[in-house]
Order: C-alpha cells, then structure tokens, then sequence
C-alpha cells in the first residue's frame, strides 16, 4: 500500500487564513500519514523524485517526522512557523514548541532538512512545477504510468496537484534497491558513478567523485550490470565490470568507538601516503573519506588514516 504526508487543513477543517488556528496538530488529522487512496489518482499533474536517492530516501522519512510531531499542525497564515522551528532545532523530532505549516511550506522545509540545503524555504503550489525544474536537482514524471498509478512511485516523491502537493512516506516498488550494506567492494578500474543502472554519459552522477583504483565502497544491490554502492553516505550505481568483492561489510560511521588492531597509521587517506607503525588501541572515527585508507581514527596516544582491515568495531 502507498501512504503519503499530507499537510491537510486546521483543527476546524479550515485552510486557516483567518488567522484563528491554534499552533499544533490538536486532532492528529492536520498533518497526517494518508492512503494513496485518499485522492482520485487522476488528480495529480506531476511526479518530482530527487537526483540523489539519499535525498529523496531522507525526504521520505522527514515526512514521516512531520506527521508524527503534533507539535506541527496545519495554518496558512502562520505556514512557516514550522521552518523556523526546525531551523533552530536541525531535527525535526525535536521541536517541542507549537508551530504551524502547510502543504507547500511543510515539503518545502522537508526537501531542505534531507540534504538540498539551498531550496527555497517559501514556494507555493502555484509556482511549484516552475521553481522545481530550475533548481535543476529534480527529475520531473508527467506521465499516466507515474501519475495515474502507484506502481511506480518512490519513497520521497512528491505528487502535485492543483493547490496541493504531498510527500510518499511508504511504496511497494518491487524495483526498490536494499539501501542496507551487506559487504564491501573494491575498484579494480577507474569509473564514474551513474544516477540508475544505465552506462550513458547524461546518467553520469556528477555529484560524486570518480571511483579511483583500490577505493572501497559499500556493496547493497545489485542489477544485471551495476552494483547499488553506499559511497560515504550517499548511494549511487557502478558498473560490475569495474569492482571485485573486497571483504564482509562493517557500516562504520562517524562517533563509532573501533579497535584499531595494530599496524600501519597513515598521515593521509591517499594510497601513497607514509605511516607509523603504532600497536593496538581504542579510538574514535571522527572522520570518513573516499580513499585508500578512508578512515581517521583519535585518540589521546595516537590519531591518524586507517583501512577497513585494520579496525574493528566495538
């Protein structure tokens, strides 16, 4: 079943113009997880899924956060109280002050708190199509197969009609790709990284750098050509042709405490950099980079870069 995060209206059932809305969802039912259903799908215009599917995977759970918060509720004339919140906490879990937003404003400052930082805090349903289009990081779905039929939706795609525009929160694409790493891969030949599993060079993902030799990445799926990698913490396509399966995966992250077991500590993350030899120690990752040894590891005896086989998670 697909749900979306719907901005819907006040306690009274109001668009709240009048100004008499109370800060706060006070019924649950002003900011809310609703069935695909809930609409005639003949309604919606347009399908915008985000180029980078971390973004639009965090688009999706921000929804979520915004219906479960009832601090957020529902007010035209107060739509951006919601943004400043958020602007003062970073989370939306933690706003505990009562706020307001609507359909727009409340994805608006979702697409912003999942990682497209600069995207306008106050866009209307209106100018929606024209605003989205030039931001230049969407990529727009006209057709009936995407608007006339869930089959095809996304966790984190926006659906717009006339004066209103959701958030798909959950989809039962059979095509979706794991997103959970489950061992590590190593590149043996240079490449690009593509946006889907088709080698074209308007697929080319330039939001990630090239793959060098010998850099790791995070196996999670697989097509009949191309691995989907976590690459840092962001995911992308590379082609088989140009990876080996390196070793089990370990999902490190930074503030993880590791046992660095003994070895090579190395001055920088790049294959050619010097060492010391240091032995066995306790120390936190405080930093992650796409490189040869793309781990630094602190602590108060020794800091330095470290490869994957020399770490240990506590």
């Amino acid at each position: 079943m697909i749900y979306l995060a719907s901005c819907n209206h006040d306690e009274a059932g109001r668009l709240g113009w009048e100004g008499k809305s109370q800060a706060g969802d006070q019924t649950g039912s002003e900011v809310s997880i609703v069935p695909y259903l809930t609409w005639d799908p003949k309604v919606w215009k347009a399908v915008y899924r985000a180029e980078d599917p971390m973004v639009a995977w965090n688009i999706g759970q921000a929804g979520i956060q915004m219906c479960r918060n009832n601090n957020i509720g529902y007010d035209q004339s107060q739509r951006l109280t919601f943004y400043e919140q958020l602007m003062q906490t970073g989370n939306i879990d933690l706003i505990s002050v009562p706020c307001e937003t609507d359909c727009s404003a409340g994805t608006c400052a979702c697409i912003i708190v999942a990682g497209y930082h600069d995207f306008w805090n106050n866009l209307r349903t209106a100018y929606w199509d024209e605003y989205i289009m030039k931001y230049g990081k969407f990529i727009k779905f006209a057709g009936e197969e995407y608007t006339r039929h869930p089959d095809l939706l996304h966790v984190g795609d926006i659906l717009l009609k006339d004066g209103h525009v959701v958030i798909v929160v959950e989809a039962q694409d059979p095509r979706q790709h794991s997103m959970t790493p489950k061992y590590v891969l190593k590149c043996t030949k240079a490449t690009w990284v593509y946006r889907d599993p088709v080698a074209a060079a308007s697929n080319i993902y330039m939001g990630h750098p090239r793959i060098g030799v010998d850099n790791l990445v995070d196996y999670c799926d697989e097509t009949e050509n191309f691995y989907f990698v976590r690459i840092i913490n962001k995911f992308a396509w590379v082609p088989k042709a140009a990876m080996t399966r390196k070793d089990p995966v370990i999902a490190y992250e930074k503030g993880d405490t590791v046992v660095f077991r003994g070895g090579i500590l190395y001055g920088s993350s790049y294959a050619a950099s010097k060492g010391i030899k240091v032995k066995e120690f306790l120390g936190e990752i405080t930093n992650i980079v796409n490189g040869s040894h793309p781990y630094y590891i602190w602590s108060y005896a020794y800091e330095g870069w470290a490869d994957k086989e020399s770490i240990e998670k506590v």
